[in-house]
C-alpha cells in the first residue's frame, strides 16, 4: 500500500520474498519509489506516470540488473 502526503509518498510492499517500507515522491505526474528487498538487500526502484488512478512505468532490480514493466490502480 502506497500513500500520498503532499508530494511525498510512503507505505510498505509486501510479497513473498517479505515486506519491506517505501520512500518515494510525486512531481507533477512523475512518480518514484523505491524499497530493498529485506532477505536479500537488493534495491527496487520504480518510476512512472500517472495517469487518473494508474501508474504505468518500469523497476529496476539491483541497479539495473533486471528490469521490467508495472502497472499499479488505486483501489
Amino acid at each position: 500500500m502506497i500513500e500520498q502526503a503532499g508530494d511525498e509518498l510512503t507505505g510498505s510492499v509486501s510479497g513473498d520474498v517479505g515486506n519491506a517500507p517505501i520512500m518515494g515522491k510525486v512531481e507533477n505526474d512523475m512518480v518514484t519509489f523505491s524499497h530493498v528487498l529485506p532477505d536479500y538487500g537488493v534495491s527496487v526502484a520504480y518510476t512512472g506516470k500517472l495517469e487518473g488512478n494508474t501508474i504505468t512505468g518500469t523497476v529496476s532490480f539491483a541497479d539495473g540488473a533486471a528490469t521490467g514493466n508495472f502497472r499499479a490502480q488505486k483501489k
